[in-house]
């Protein structure tokens, strides 16, 4: 999530492509960037650690046979956000390859 867009080497990308791949490749970065975007901000980047952090700790709980039903319940409710984020975030990256 460090990688920060350079705007002159995505228009030099773009200039490389036919007109009908950069028109697809411009629609996709717009409807398809959302998650990313999201999760590129500082309070994204918070939210990310944060979860990831929680799901450490009730891992840890659950392997330690320490956790509660709330506690386990929590995590895989946890799990499923992270999950989701993760193949949002890899959908996009293929849709964004598919084209470049």
């Amino acid at each position: 999530m460090s990688d920060k867009v350079d705007i002159q080497k995505l228009s030099d990308l773009i200039a490389t492509m036919g007109k009908v791949r950069s028109k697809r490749f411009l629609s996709t970065l717009k409807k398809e960037s959302k998650i990313y975007s999201a999760l590129s901000t500082e309070v994204g980047q918070t939210l990310l650690a944060s979860a990831m952090s929680r799901i450490e700790d009730l891992l840890n709980k659950i392997a330690m046979d320490e956790s509660t039903e709330e506690e386990r319940a929590e995590y895989r409710a946890l799990k499923k956000i992270i999950e989701k984020w993760a193949i949002e975030l890899d959908s996009y990256k293929q849709k964004i390859l598919t084209i470049v």
